[in-house]
């Protein structure tokens, strides 16, 4: 009976790693840039493989670039961790000359899109090891719009209100749970971080507000917020992925999310050319895909196996212990007459 328990237990500790190999990330590698798509509450595994021995004494880190010179550290070596990534983000060291490094991130969420680097403290600067581009973008809610832009291309953001919502709003982005980075200020007003790229333009009798970011940089991808100034209520949510040149010329990683955003831009925005709106095709079938479907088809069998096993041991097991408990009774009984 042991051995039979053992076994139902070995099915279900398989049931659960292939659910979590389901939901990994697919990734691809060009040049110095990696770019994974990911899926929404899924998890990430990134390995990068270099000689860890030599610089064993450095600080090396994983950080979120977050503006065209600053990148913030979510996890180093030395365990310190920042707070909307605890018990999300672990990190695993082989050192050797070949050795590597992996960081695991779980329990993705939307404004987890971004670009991060695996970097490394040598004195007076950081040595990047290697950046990557990660979107999450399979499994999110239908009706959040998405926006795919190449870099260097453009976007128009448009939050639509109404007339009790004439007070001030911002485009902000999402850098947490609780925390939302303003871009820009219905008021004209420009977040320095971004340079002369932001335009804003407020609409009061068309209730509409309009952002436009030009030269669009890797690391503007994410959750952008329209929100009231200084408040809790949200008027529009858009994920915006900037995708490298090296996704857009290759089919098979192409990034294909729900629809593409329309707006209606003022002429005087510095633009003649219109936004596309078009319903993008589903990601075509590449060999993870049907490694994954197998997997989880794999997964299937091994759950049938499990309820099956879970129904040997019912009908078999219980019975023959009942008769042996009724035996037992019944002698106690004979002993004590």
């Amino acid at each position: 009976m042991e051995s039979k328990s053992a076994q139902c237990h070995t099915f279900r500790g398989s049931v659960s790693i292939l659910l979590l190999i389901f939901t990994w990330t697919q990734c691809s590698s060009e040049s110095n840039l990696r770019e994974c798509l990911a899926t929404f509450r899924g998890f990430v595994s990134i390995t990068f493989t270099y000689d860890t021995k030599y610089y064993e004494q450095q600080l090396s880190s994983w950080c979120l670039q977050v503006t065209r010179t600053e990148c913030v550290n979510i996890v180093d070596m030395r365990g310190r961790i920042t707070k909307s990534y605890e018990g999300r983000v672990t990190l695993v060291q082989v050192i050797g000359n070949s050795g590597s490094v992996t960081v695991n991130m779980t329990n993705l969420q939307i404004w987890d899109t971004g670009l991060y680097k695996w970097r490394i403290w040598i004195g007076t600067q950081y040595k990047v090891i290697q950046s990557v581009l990660l979107h999450v973008i399979e499994g999110i809610p239908s009706k959040l719009s998405v926006v795919r832009v190449p870099v260097h291309g453009y976007i128009n953001m448009n939050c639509s209100f109404n007339k009790q919502q004439q007070w001030s709003k911002i485009w902000c982005k999402q850098m947490g749970h609780r925390k939302c980075d303003w871009v820009a200020h219905s008021d004209g007003s420009i977040n320095k971080d971004y340079e002369t790229r932001p335009v804003i333009y407020n609409d009061l009798k068309a209730h509409q507000m309009i952002m436009r970011i030009t030269q669009l940089e890797l690391w503007d991808s994410g959750l952008y917020k329209c929100k009231e100034s200084g408040g809790e209520t949200i008027l529009e949510k858009i994920l915006l992925h900037v995708t490298s040149n090296n996704i857009q010329s290759n089919e098979k990683n192409s990034i294909l999310p729900s629809e593409v955003l329309t707006t209606t831009v003022p002429s005087h925005l510095g633009t003649n050319e219109a936004t596309v709106s078009s319903r993008v095709k589903p990601i075509q079938s590449t060999a993870w895909d049907i490694i994954r479907w197998l997997l989880f088809l794999i997964m299937v069998v091994c759950l049938l196996s499990f309820i099956c096993c879970k129904s040997v041991l019912d009908r078999c097991y219980i019975p023959i212990f009942h008769e042996r408990l009724l035996r037992n009774k019944k002698f106690k009984s004979e002993v004590h007459f």
